[in-house]
């Protein structure tokens, strides 16, 4: 902590400042940590404020402008951020439907493929069926006896 009037450092505790030895005030007159309108003048008498009391409210006036800039930028920063995540969660649903329906397809691509190929045996089936039976009256149609057919051997 600082004094207010000096600007030297001093204890928490410390009622008056080691340098200056005028009186400090509580913590809990300055309002907390964030308010830095923090009033020393105890007394009712109407002062001019001297040089010290002119450059320590400037410098609380300033502290509370950089404060003011500082939280502005993380409230920025913060929004950004919410946005991206938004952002992000919405792609991956998006990501997953799309997954989602391109498995349906795909399962319903694989019915089709296996249908096919059932479709291909019970065809091959039949062609190698009609193939054997075309063999076999092949086979009898030229199956004559060498004797017949006017061919002598002798």
């Amino acid at each position: 902590m600082f004094c207010k009037w000096c600007g030297n450092t001093i204890q928490l505790t410390d009622k008056t400042c080691p340098s200056c030895g005028r009186e400090t005030p509580p913590i809990a007159d300055c309002g907390g940590l964030y308010n830095l309108n923090c009033s020393n003048n105890t007394s009712d008498s109407s002062e001019e404020m001297s040089h010290a009391d002119l450059n320590n409210d400037l410098a609380i006036e300033e502290l509370k402008s950089i404060y003011l800039r500082d939280r502005k930028k993380i409230n920025r920063r913060v929004t950004f951020i919410w946005i991206y995540m938004l952002v992000l969660a919405a792609m991956i649903v998006i990501l997953g439907i799309c997954i989602d329906k391109n498995n349906d397809n795909i399962s319903r691509m694989e019915e089709v493929i296996s249908e096919i190929k059932k479709d291909i045996v019970q065809e091959e089936e039949a062609i190698n069926e009609e193939t054997q039976t075309e063999t076999i009256e092949y086979e009898r149609e030229t199956d004559i006896p060498q004797n017949e057919g006017g061919l002598n051997n002798g």
